[in-house]
């Protein structure tokens, strides 16, 4: 034997508050959901629109991450004129040595100081 399907909409209209809570908790989920592959398909189209393959980052061996890394200016020239790096119409490498410094400012706030990164070209 069936339910009446007036049955169902009568339990709706009697349970209001517990209709409208489970209403709103699948429509929030659904809006998180959302945005969340919003934001990662936004980020894949950024990184593959962005940079270019044929780039090179040279760290010290163990670095993780720019910051951690400290290479020689003997390291920068001879990295320069290794064999695949591209030359422009003189043969000079395109390659450029950029310094990464890390600068300790205080809030305007007056809160604990925030770390600040200065990049300086070659």
């Amino acid at each position: 034997m069936t339910i009446p399907f007036k049955y169902n909409w009568r339990n709706l209209r009697v349970r209001w508050r517990s209709t409208l809570a489970t209403t709103l908790g699948i429509a929030l989920v659904v809006a998180v959901f959302v945005m969340v592959m919003s934001l990662a398909r936004g980020l894949r189209a950024t990184f593959l629109s962005t940079g270019d393959p044929r780039n090179l980052l040279v760290l010290r061996k163990g670095a993780m991450a720019e910051s951690s890394s400290q290479i020689t200016l003997d390291d920068v020239r001879r990295t320069k004129f290794l064999d695949g790096i591209a030359r422009n119409e003189r043969a000079e490498p395109l390659a450029a040595a950029e310094i990464i410094v890390l600068i300790t400012m205080d809030r305007t706030s007056g809160a604990r100081p925030t770390c600040k990164c200065a990049v300086s070209a070659r």
